[in-house]
């Protein structure tokens, strides 16, 4: 797991506290399960996807993101990048 700045700063989550986690920290009752099921079954087929996702930042605070995940060439791992967004952007 790495998170840069910017994910602590959108987040509220520090490196320790995403080591050995996934981006599940993140979900809450609104973030879209049926949506993440699909991207994960996208990425187990070889393909690499996107979506738009309501997450929460460790204070709680909703926020809408764009997640964008693929793997990486040659290794059995993902790399994702988060970018938050504003409604209808």
């Amino acid at each position: 797991v790495h998170v840069n700045a910017g994910w602590e700063h959108l987040c509220g989550y520090g490196l320790e506290e995403c080591r050995g986690k996934t981006l599940g920290v993140l979900q809450g009752p609104d973030t879209d399960q049926s949506g993440i099921t699909s991207l994960i079954h996208q990425l187990y087929q070889g393909e690499e996807g996107g979506m738009v996702l309501t997450n929460y930042t460790k204070d709680g605070r909703r926020f809408r993101n764009h997640l964008r995940v693929g793997s990486l060439v040659d290794e059995p791992f993902f790399v994702g990048v988060l970018q938050e967004v504003n409604d209808g952007k």
